[in-house]
């Protein structure tokens, strides 16, 4: 795959991230593997289609911010919910 992969960097950064907020070491790691076969699965996919690399390398990098972000979005919705729950 090359190119289109997370670096061990990234998938560092993506593991302390998820420590930092809470996640046990497994669920951590397990959300990072999660990220990073969805985003090999899109690279086959745009393969099979005959996308180019700079093509493919511009939805890479547009797929993986957009799983961060939904998680994120995610995370501060469940928040708000929970705050929302205890004031009652």
């Amino acid at each position: 795959m090359g190119v289109y992969k997370l670096s061990q960097t990234e998938k560092n950064v993506l593991y302390v991230k998820y420590k930092n907020k809470g996640w046990d070491q497994k669920q951590a790691g397990e959300r990072v593997k999660k990220i990073d076969e969805q985003l090999k699965s899109l690279v086959e996919k745009l393969k099979a289609k005959g996308e180019t690399k700079e093509n493919i390398n511009v939805k890479f990098k547009q797929e993986f911010y957009k799983l961060v972000e939904r998680e994120e979005k995610e995370r501060i919705k469940r928040n708000k919910a929970r705050r929302f729950t205890r004031k009652k």
